[in-house]
């Protein structure tokens, strides 16, 4: 089974037929049906309408899961235990995430339906060595440094010979308050050091969570399938102040370089996880990589 969100109410109703234009819950015709998409992508099939617009079940399922987790957590009672991360890219994650204290001084006006129902535009990334698909470009972090990541690096590895040497570091990002917030990140490694993906957070964790106001703090992580690059993805939620989030992630590795995309959104937004399977869907990696010396400097 499919879902789609309701181009009218914004509301995420399944997909009974490909003949399927009215919504059964507010009763009025879609935008965003197949027949109307069908009329904007001449020649495409239903098949296709159901990997770009709509969301799986299965998918769905994980959202479901990180609402009832996200509920303990709010009742105090999701026990803390000791969480093993993909390494660096936890560091990552509550980099990204931390860029929702913004949120807290706009009026949250926006909607994800209106950033769904945009034109969705190809991008290649030459500094993140990846091509992007997404309505707006990505603006790049100054924040996101080779030294921030070693320093973080070192305190979870500490004197362990875990320890990663970071050669290049770039991110870009997209925030819009009341809606989803994009990153995307690539990495760079010391060869001789090589890149352990499930490096413990025993040191790092607590203390980034509490420099960024977070709390309850949970993810789950599972095999992702991208042609001819080691993949793995996760999903989580978290609290900021009184607000819960979830969001959706992939991590990418091809040598000694890392990929790092995340897409947060409201857990009161469910329809973001849409924007999450959209633009997952639209990365490619390229694996004729520039020295991380050549983006350096721009």
């Amino acid at each position: 089974m499919h879902y789609i969100s309701c181009s009218q109410c914004g509301k995420l109703v399944e997909i009974k037929s490909q003949y399927m234009v009215f919504c059964p819950e507010c009763k009025r015709k879609m935008a965003n049906s197949y027949p109307e998409w069908s009329k904007r992508h001449p020649g495409q099939d239903f098949a296709a309408y159901l990997s770009e617009v709509a969301v799986s079940e299965t998918a769905l399922k994980g959202v479901r899961e990180q609402r009832r987790i996200g509920r303990a957590i709010v009742r105090g009672r999701a026990a803390r235990r000791a969480l093993v991360a993909l390494g660096i890219a936890v560091v990552v994650t509550v980099l990204g995430i931390g860029g929702y204290w913004g949120w807290q001084r706009y009026n949250r006006s926006a909607s994800i339906k209106a950033l769904l129902n945009k034109a969705w535009q190809v991008s290649y990334y030459e500094d993140l060595g990846a091509t992007v698909k997404f309505p707006f470009p990505l603006e790049k972090e100054s924040a996101f440094t080779v030294d921030t990541l070693q320093r973080e690096n070192d305190r979870l590895t500490g004197d362990s010979l875990q320890r990663q040497v970071v050669l290049g570091a770039v991110s870009r990002r997209w925030a819009e308050p009341g809606t989803v917030s994009v990153t995307a990140s690539r990495i760079d490694y010391e060869p001789d050091f090589g890149v352990d993906r499930d490096m413990a957070t025993r040191q790092i964790l607590q203390t980034m969570l509490q420099e960024n106001g977070l709390q309850g703090f949970e993810f789950f992580r599972n095999d992702y399938s991208i042609p001819n690059i080691e993949a793995r993805s996760l999903s989580g939620s978290y609290l900021l102040g009184v607000e819960a989030f979830e969001f959706r992630a992939l991590m990418a590795q091809y040598g000694h370089t890392v990929w790092y995309f995340m897409v947060a959104y409201p857990r009161s937004k469910p329809e973001g996880l849409l924007v999450a399977e959209r633009f997952f869907k639209g990365i490619l990696i390229d694996r004729q990589l520039r020295s991380p010396s050549d983006y350096k400097a721009e």
